[in-house]
């Protein structure tokens, strides 16, 4: 799954957040409180290579995604698999994923995944749970079980992973696997939420949206769709381009409002670059085509300037769009 930069510093609060250890895996640990990332990975390296498996599986994530470090799946995975093996029970989880998803040199093997899935639960690792669930539902490398998924997922939402949250309030929204059931999917979601999970974020922007088993509130769904945005979910773009489209037109005094055209326009643009559906991407083309047309160029300046603010500071980091 790709990962957004707030969502990789919600991962370094969670590894800073880790059972105390002493010498550099300690130092890493503080070092990576005070955002001081090259320090960081220098101490972890050096704990990883005395050992520590923790440190090890640390790295892994860090060499997952490319943060602070080249990205490179194949040493990532051979870190989790050195900390699994070693019985850290969240690398467990993580190596399941190299054989899930054949990934890092692994090739696809769901007996490994659900080995290592099954590992992370005795461990009551909460994200096991749910990736456990997503082998029975969909029938891979075991009997295909809709009740044992749903069970499974509700038992690490149950444990506070906010994924297994997102998942299970997203089949009661939609009805799949389960009966659908607005009321459940909104608790479900509203945990994930508190905790920025994007996805969450997302579809429970949508039903204030909508109104769906809620009492509709633009506010708040504006909020909401901003924090999946702010999260690096894609697929939320053109939604909070169209609330703020929406908000921009004043129909009293049939003119553009200008605080909320700009941030339009700003998420318009994005989700015609890179809204994972074509068809999305042609409504937010069309959108801001409109709005531009429309609002003053302070306007659109302003929106071209949190654009280029945007795109430099991604850069810096080394986020690939």
């Amino acid at each position: 799954m790709k990962r957004g930069f707030l969502a990789w510093l919600a991962v370094l609060c969670l590894v800073s957040a880790a059972q105390a250890a002493t010498g550099d895996y300690e130092r890493a640990l503080d070092l990576l409180r005070a955002r001081k990332l090259p320090d960081a990975v220098a101490a972890l390296q050096s704990a990883e290579a005395g050992n520590d498996p923790r440190a090890a599986n640390a790295l892994g994530e860090l060499y997952q995604t490319g943060f602070g470090v080249p990205r490179d799946e194949t040493r990532a995975c051979d870190l989790f698999e050195k900390a699994a093996k070693a019985d850290i029970v969240t690398a467990a989880h993580n190596f399941a994923d190299c054989f899930y998803w054949g990934k890092g040199g692994r090739a696809q093997d769901y007996a490994q995944s659900k080995y290592w899935y099954e590992r992370g639960i005795a461990g009551n690792d909460a994200p096991a749970f749910c990736s456990l669930g997503a082998q029975y539902r969909r029938g891979l490398g075991v009997p295909k079980d809709a009740a044992r998924a749903v069970a499974l997922c509700a038992q690490g939402a149950e444990l506070g992973d906010a994924e297994a949250q997102a998942d299970l309030g997203e089949m009661y929204l939609a009805g799949t696997d389960v009966p659908r059931d607005a009321a459940a999917a909104l608790q479900l979601l509203t945990k994930a939420a508190a905790q920025n999970h994007g996805r969450a974020m997302l579809n429970l922007g949508l039903m204030y949206w909508n109104g769906d088993g809620v009492a509709k509130d633009l506010n708040r769904a504006r909020g909401l769709v901003l924090g999946a945005c702010r999260a690096g979910v894609e697929s939320a773009y053109l939604y909070a381009g169209q609330l703020f489209f929406a908000a921009s037109v004043d129909k009293e005094k049939n003119q553009v409002r200008e605080d909320a055209a700009w941030v339009a326009l700003f998420w318009l643009a994005l989700a015609a670059e890179r809204d994972p559906q074509p068809e999305k991407r042609t409504a937010a083309q069309q959108l801001y085509a409109a709005l531009a047309k429309a609002s003053p160029q302070s306007v659109l300046a302003r929106a071209n300037e949190a654009l280029r603010l945007r795109k430099a500071q991604e850069s810096a980091l080394g986020v690939k769009p």
